[in-house]
């Protein structure tokens, strides 16, 4: 199977650009496996083969199913991958469904969440780092956060003296505890030993802390909490596929998709005089020697 030659794609629109003919966006509705002269509106449509991940197949079955209405109507009726679907949006295809290119792959990318999670039911503990990563939480349950953080932090840094006590060392987690903890503690659940170190029943201090976070708990499994958190899953994994495949200006997406700027270069606003730029096709044909340099047998030869 022969493979697209997308620097070939690149010369031919610019020569074509040259000469002065527009090439327009292809369009999912409109444009054909192949670029196609569009006579009423004087240009050329660009063909769907050229355009980063869409092979024949995918082409073809575009082509077949139309018309779309939206990118979730698209996407339903193609199921096209992750990877050709970005790409499709950067080319500009669906450019008439939406204000902008931006919110035609914000939209899919929602629409791409909606299909992976769901509201959830019941928020665990298991699920409060998610929550608080989310930033999603009231400022009134701060103090609920620390406690759970300074949970987290006994996991992974205080020893067990015995299976079932735990020893708290460190002086900022001594002070914490003495804060935030030891009033909640009978006396006989902790010692505090000679040297400051305070020896504790591992039971009691998950009782004590399964307490300072019941409030948060539930306001997380209200409506309100459990529909901030599964907005936190959608905006985080949109977050994550964006900054993974569509960083850049639409000149970058269109570049990386068609091969050529349909808007402006991503250069266009820089100073051509501070950077000593000209334009490529005002350049000589002809090579213009700036020098002479002798190689190591001697021999002298121009320098272009």
């Amino acid at each position: 199977v022969a493979t697209t030659n997308y620097g070939k794609i690149a010369k031919a629109i610019g020569d074509l650009k040259g000469y002065g003919y527009q090439v327009d966006l292809p369009d999912i509705n409109r444009a054909h496996l192949e670029f196609f002269p569009d006579i009423e509106n004087h240009s050329i449509v660009y063909g769907l083969l050229a355009i980063t991940n869409v092979n024949t197949e995918l082409a073809q079955k575009i082509v077949q199913n139309r018309p779309y209405t939206s990118v979730q109507d698209f996407w339903t009726k193609i199921q096209p991958t992750n990877v050709q679907m970005i790409s499709l949006i950067k080319a500009g295809c669906f450019d008439k469904f939406y204000a902008s290119r931006h919110v035609a792959m914000r939209t899919f990318l929602r629409f791409l969440a909606e299909q992976k999670y769901t509201k959830k039911d019941k928020i665990t503990t298991a699920n409060l780092e998610k929550a608080i990563n989310f930033k999603i939480i009231p400022q009134e349950y701060e103090l609920a956060i620390r406690v759970f953080a300074f949970k987290k932090w006994c996991e992974a840094n205080q020893l067990k003296v015995e299976t079932k006590m735990m020893e708290l060392s460190d002086e900022d987690g001594i002070t914490f505890f003495q804060n935030y903890l030891q009033d909640d503690m009978k006396t006989k659940n902790y010692n505090v030993m000679p040297d400051g170190v305070i020896q504790m029943k591992q039971s009691m201090f998950n009782k004590v802390i399964t307490a300072k976070l019941s409030k948060l708990m539930e306001w997380l499994n209200s409506d309100d909490g459990r529909t901030k958190y599964y907005e936190g899953e959608i905006t985080t994994f949109i977050d994550e596929v964006w900054q993974k495949y569509c960083e850049g200006t639409i000149s970058t997406w269109e570049m990386n998709s068609l091969h050529y700027y349909y808007h402006d270069h991503e250069l266009a606003k820089m100073s051509s005089s501070a950077y000593n730029l000209v334009n490529f096709n005002s350049l000589p044909e002809d090579l213009q020697p700036i020098g002479k340099r002798v190689n190591k047998q001697g021999k002298e030869f121009d320098v272009y």
